[in-house]
């Protein structure tokens, strides 16, 4: 019977967030060149970028499958592709380097040397391959290792690799460069380790989805681990930066975000904020963001200082501001700190849109019955009219019509109640009568045809009188006349194709209606 058909659009920011967009972040790099981060964006497909002065966050290359470790060397971005090592220029984006690892089951973690090699590990064959970048060759380094392999370091002063292992009691090991002979570093009790980094001290920094958080070590691992960081997401293949001392963390887990910690000597600690941190506006509407009290304030938005916004507030429109980054640098006691970025986002709508259910080329009166039908979302505050005037009651989705006029429809979305829109249209139906009104026994020798018809109607009176009118589907007359031969010829060869009413009358004032079809 009735049928519903939902055309919504929910607008979250901007159509550009789709490809920008984190899904199941896996592996992270800073990029000191250009002062951003490259994160491996796996389920996507995809490399991002997010820069260390904005946060804003763009698409690198969407040339990857499903991009694992990533390695920055000189000016190339290389990332484990599973069979794959793959390089992309940094200023470009461009793919500059491909090699097969025949064999390969799972490349996972990926690191380099300074004698132009990288280090990928197998996470299920449980292998280390050694790739020469000059010549895009590859060799197998380790094999026959007891547990799965992941994040891996290069450890400059002892000629080393260092790499976490996968599963319960993971422990710590390194593989010779020299002599491709493995050792066990330290026996831990940390589970499902999975980036290994490290900061300019040469302290050494370890993933764990067992801890969801970050371990702390000393260089020869004679000390540790000290929790640095917890309430993670699935942590995976993490990297320090040296400059700025921050963790850069890719939660693959149900976060599915990077998340970035300070891990110096802390300057401030008033941190700021800003609330609310989910703001989605209606169209045509404003709210204000706030953060705490300090001494004074300077707000940016998508990265750039807002001209004159100096206060603990800042109003937000939809119009202006929607699909917006914004945060707030705020300075207690001359101590200067920047609070993570807020999203501004906003709702847009379909226009307003009518749905009809009965609808035919005739509407027949007291037969026929249509249904309108307010589109999704507007189900709040409806309003029917007939002519321009409110139809009393008439305050749902659906409106039954069975007379004629000129019909319209106003309504708001249940998400924003004061965003009230109008249909814009006039609908106009008109309903005819499609009855017999004439004693079938007084009419039995009246007969039409063809029907349909191209050029004429002929009309066979059967002896009687008969005036004719003949109208279209609004009721307007188009022709009328005498019915004068026993076999009239109606021409209706310049009318356009349609369907119209011809109503006979006879001298009694009887009458009768027949649906026409104009043929081509």
């Amino acid at each position: 019977m009735r049928k519903l058909f939902t055309l919504i659009i929910l607008f979250f920011a901007a159509s550009t967030f789709a490809q920008t967009a984190y899904n199941s972040p896996e592996s992270i790099e800073f990029d000191y060149t250009n002062n951003r981060w490259l994160i491996s964006n796996r389920a996507a497909g995809t490399i991002l970028a997010r820069s260390s002065a904005t946060g804003l966050v763009t698409l690198f290359t969407a040339a990857p499958t499903a991009p694992y470790g990533i390695e920055i060397v000189g000016n190339t971005a290389y990332v484990c592709d599973n069979p794959r090592i793959k390089g992309y220029d940094l200023t470009t984006g461009t793919e500059v380097f491909n090699v097969n690892i025949t064999g390969a089951s799972f490349l996972n973690g990926l690191t380099h040397d300074n004698s132009g090699n990288l280090y990928a590990t197998d996470f299920s064959a449980k292998k280390i391959y050694r790739v020469k970048i000059a010549t895009q060759t590859f060799t197998t380094l380790v094999t026959g290792l007891a547990k799965s392999p992941n994040g891996i370091v290069f450890d400059q002063p002892n000629n080393r690799c260092v790499f976490v292992n996968w599963g319960t009691s993971a422990p710590i090991m390194a593989v010779n460069l020299a002599d491709s002979t493995t050792s066990t570093l330290l026996a831990t009790s940390l589970s499902n380790c999975d980036g290994i980094t490290r900061d300019a001290a040469g302290n050494y920094f370890v993933s764990s989805w067992g801890l969801q958080g970050v371990s702390e070590f000393n260089s020869t691992f004679t000390s540790g681990p000290t929790t640095v960081v917890t309430g993670l997401s699935n942590p995976a293949d993490i990297f320090y930066n040296t400059v700025t001392d921050t963790l850069g963390v890719p939660n693959a887990g149900n976060g599915n975000n990077t998340t970035y910690h300070y891990l110096g000597t802390p300057d401030c600690a008033h941190n700021p904020t800003v609330t609310p941190d989910n703001l989605i506006l209606c169209p045509n509407t404003t709210d204000t963001l706030w953060t705490q009290q300090y001494d004074s304030y300077k707000w940016y938005k998508d990265g750039n200082l807002i001209p004159n916004a100096t206060n603990q507030y800042y109003v937000v429109s939809a119009f202006n501001d929607g699909g917006s980054m914004f945060k707030v640098e705020a300075t207690l006691n001359n101590c200067t700190e920047i609070s993570p970025e807020v999203l501004v986002d906003g709702w847009a709508f379909l226009p307003v849109t009518v749905i009809t259910e009965g609808l035919q080329d005739t509407l027949c009166a007291g037969e026929d019955t249509l249904f309108l039908i307010m589109g999704m979302p507007y189900d709040t505050d409806i309003q029917w009219t007939k002519g321009g005037i409110d139809l009393p009651g008439e305050n749902n989705d659906t409106l039954v019509v069975t007379t004629s006029g000129v019909y319209s429809v106003s309504g708001a979305p249940s998400t924003c109640p004061d965003y009230n829109q109008s249909l814009g249209l006039q609908l106009t139906y008109t309903f005819v009568n499609c009855s017999v009104g004439l004693d079938e026994n007084i009419l039995s020798n009246i007969s039409i045809y063809p029907n349909p018809a191209t050029n004429f109607i002929t009309i066979t009176k059967g002896g009687q009188q008969l005036t004719y009118t003949l109208n279209n589907m609004l009721g307007q007359v188009l022709r009328s006349g005498n019915i004068t031969t026993d076999n009239y010829a109606l021409d209706i060869a310049s009318m356009p194709t349609g369907v119209y009413v011809l109503n006979l009358k006879n001298a009694n004032g009887l009458q009768v209606s027949k649906r026409i079809i104009k043929a081509e």
